[in-house]
């Protein structure tokens, strides 16, 4: 994952000088596939987290879940900052 960050902030997706072409096969795509990484390492995790039977600091499942989708939005603000 960190390898495709690195690649989306050398592509700089939000610079003007970009052709609509490049745009359309190389910042689109690789944006796409940053998000759906972002996802999946998230969900990933938390696969983990309940294989291995953690009890969540005795926090229920729901609010777990609420953080997990807290800091899904807090990835999204911050690649949308950069």
């Amino acid at each position: 994952m960190a390898s495709l960050v690195v690649i989306y902030q050398r592509l700089n997706p939000w610079r003007a000088a970009a052709s609509a072409g490049e745009r359309w096969t190389t910042h689109i795509p690789f944006s796409i596939y940053l998000g759906w990484i972002t996802v999946a390492t998230i969900a990933n995790a938390t696969a983990l987290l309940v294989t291995v039977n953690w009890n969540g600091f005795g926090l229920a499942p729901e609010v777990w879940a609420v953080i997990m989708i807290a800091v899904a939005a807090v990835v999204t603000g911050v690649m949308l900052a950069v």
